[in-house]
């Protein structure tokens, strides 16, 4: 994955996700964002299974790929 975003950009992806991510978890996956990159765009996503949230934001992608 190889992106480039503006930095406002990223602090409200996270910010808007994080609402969603639970305070203790025994699955370390929900403890985490998920990144994603599409065209034009990086998807934030974070669930605690009771509720999840997903925003978008513009970004350089250069290469595809995830991460969390």
């Amino acid at each position: 994955m190889n992106v480039t975003l503006r930095r406002e950009d990223l602090e409200f992806g996270v910010r808007t996700v994080s609402h969603a991510l639970p305070g203790r978890t025994a699955m370390p996956a929900l403890a985490g964002i998920r990144f994603v990159t599409l065209n034009g765009e990086v998807e934030f996503a974070a669930t605690d299974l009771e509720r999840a949230i997903r925003c978008r934001v513009p970004a350089n992608v250069e290469e595809r790929g995830r991460a969390v």
